[in-house]
């Protein structure tokens, strides 16, 4: 029994060691990695850079140094160079990657140099100094602009205000974050060092616009002497957008220094600067008398952005002439006018206002006549609809000794009829989003990608389907256009055409010509809408992120929609086939309208 116990034992010893040879799984070789990514390129997984770089000697990172140059997708450049994190640790062979990717950050080719300094932004604290010094010294904004990433992560929670100023600098949006996360972290910077510093870097002519917009929103409500001189600088930017920001922050801080300035942009080429410098000039001067005879004139000119700046001043004034020039703008020619009129009528509250808007329900249609019997409801409390006849017939009965309600006494009261209200005002839809306006531009992409297939057909049979849909259900009356793009922008009129029968199969007989080829201009798309100023509602539709247009920078067109619509507060639903974008996404979001997914 011994025997046979110690024979047991012996064999055990000897089987023990093989068995686990025969279960452990045979490592990769460098030469069968790189064999893998040289046959696949970039249609290659990902994870075999990172098994490459796993491997750990000398002979893997010779290989994987090879690799991004192999590569001429952007992303798999990024996914390469990233790889070499898994370094870390290694001694000689982590130093040996941070001065590699150093070195690529200064390289001939754009694409690798901003790849590499992607991969060496991984390496956070441990390559702190290196990124530090390509954060100085590297000359490719977007090089500096992805290793700042890496180094406001870090520096944001050590707050040394003395590499503030470079982060600053090397900081882009959103190479180095999105606008909104950059605000939050340069936020925690709070000191009055760090505001001195945000203010020496707006006042600069040459920094950054995007993160001259970043520092605008968060020094806005902070209190220190430069702030009101560095806000003023920042006008004097070539970008309308960061004027337009700049202005909004000093108004919201009641400053009056910047008034020479504000008088030059009521000139400016930009309609959101302009009408908003007229907006400021009113505030400034509300108490000068002799200023009403200046916004009169801005109420008279013929350009229709100035006039819509006038009477948002006007409504500054306040007063019973001002008060009734707003009146006469219900008639303006520029739907827009008219619609900032019954706006700034509805601040004022005023029962003498009442039947100059009750007979512009007699006019208007689609959004402006909502707004005016909304404007009509916070008024008077009541609701007679949208009909002009019950409200005319109610100011000629109760008129005269009807007392204006508190506002909070119509809040009140619109609150609970919106509780009680149902969709009836949806009149179509598109993809499922209700379509209630009355001045729609449908935007339908139709570039080579729209013939990929889907469950019911391809992506452009199913998107004219949708579309024919909204046209047959679309009210008679009601104005709309038709916009279809790829490389070219193609409108089906010049302007908005009012919908009747005619018109309808003119329009369904036009979507079903439709068929798809070419690139995806978004930018040219959205801008040739944006010239007639009856749209007060987009419907874009899309499966590709911007290609071939004016303008395919994402951040870019995002900017530009925006600062379109600071003056015309369209909305834009943006319907997505196929994938998620961050692009349409955010153009919704900045329009207040819906943004869906569609597979």
């Amino acid at each position: 029994m011994f025997l046979r116990t110690l024979l047991l034992g012996i064999a055990t010893l000897f089987l023990l060691p093989l068995a686990n040879r025969l279960d452990a799984a045979p490592q990769e070789s460098v030469g069968e990695i790189m064999e893998e990514i040289a046959k696949s390129k970039d249609e290659v997984n990902t994870s075999l850079f990172e098994r490459l770089a796993a491997i750990g000697d000398q002979d893997s990172f010779d290989a994987l140094k090879t690799v991004p140059k192999m590569l001429s997708d952007q992303a798999m450049r990024d996914a390469a160079y990233e790889a070499f994190v898994e370094y870390i640790g290694l001694d000689e062979l982590e130093l040996a990657a941070i001065q590699f990717l150093v070195n690529e950050t200064n390289g001939r080719s754009t694409s690798l140099r901003r790849a590499a300094a992607k991969g060496l932004a991984r390496f956070e604290e441990v390559a702190e100094a290196e990124l530090e010094t390509v954060a100085k010294k590297n000359k490719d904004p977007l090089v500096r602009a992805y290793v700042a990433r890496a180094l406001l992560a870090m520096w944001t929670a050590r707050q040394n205000d003395r590499k503030l100023t470079l982060l600053l600098e090397a900081s882009g949006v959103p190479a180095t974050g999105e606008h909104d996360e950059l605000v939050a972290l340069y936020d925690q910077w709070d000191r009055p060092e760090s505001t001195k510093a945000f203010c020496r870097v707006l006042s600069k002519r040459k920094a950054n616009v995007r993160i001259k917009r970043v520092i605008i929103a968060v020094i806005v409500d902070r209190e220190h002497d430069d702030i009101a001189g560095a806000l003023t600088d920042a006008l004097g930017t070539k970008d309308p957008l960061t004027q337009y920001r700049a202005l909004v922050a000093l108004d919201e801080r009641g400053e009056t220094s910047h008034e020479s300035q504000l008088k030059k942009l009521t000139g400016s080429g930009d309609e959101a600067v302009r009408m908003m410098a007229i907006i400021s000039l009113a505030r400034i001067n509300a108490a000068d008398p002799r200023f009403a005879s200046k916004i009169e004139k801005y109420a008279r000119h013929k350009n229709p952005a100035t006039r819509q700046g006038a009477v948002v001043a006007l409504g500054i004034l306040g007063t019973p002439e001002a008060r009734v020039l707003i009146e006469h703008a219900l008639a303006d020619e520029d739907r827009l006018v008219r619609l900032e009129s019954i706006k700034q009528l509805l601040e004022l509250r005023a029962k003498e206002s009442l039947p100059a808007l009750i007979a512009r329900l007699a006019v208007e249609t689609g959004r402006a006549r909502d707004e005016l019997t909304l404007g009509l409801r916070m008024l008077t409390a009541l609701d007679h609809g949208t009909s002009h006849d019950r409200w005319s017939r109610w100011w000629e009965g109760e008129g005269e000794k009807f007392e204006l309600p508190t506002l909070e006494d119509a809040v009140a009261a619109e609150e609970m009829r919106k509780a009680n209200k149902d969709k009836a005002g949806t009149i179509a839809s598109f993809y499922g989003l209700d379509v209630s306006s009355d001045r729609i531009a449908f935007l339908t992409d139709m570039s080579g990608s729209m013939n990929n297939e889907q469950r019911e057909g391809t992506r452009m049979d199913v998107a004219k389907e949708e579309l024919a849909k909204s046209l047959e259900a679309y009210p008679a009356g009601a104005w709309f256009n038709l916009i279809f793009f790829s490389t070219e922008v193609t409108p089906w009129k010049d302007g908005m055409v009012k919908m009747d029968d005619y018109v309808r199969s003119s329009a369904l007989e036009y979507v079903s010509r439709q068929g798809p080829g070419g690139a995806t201009a978004i930018y040219d798309a959205l801008h040739s809408v944006f010239q007639d100023r009856e749209v007060d509602t987009i419907f874009l539709l899309t499966d590709g992120e911007p290609q071939g247009g004016t303008e395919d920078n994402p951040t870019l067109i995002r900017e530009a929609v925006l600062r379109w619509n600071l003056t015309r507060g369209i909305e834009i639903h943006c319907i997505s086939i196929g994938r998620r974008s961050a692009l349409l996404k955010g153009i919704a979001e900045d329009s207040g309208g819906a943004y869906r997914e569609v597979q």
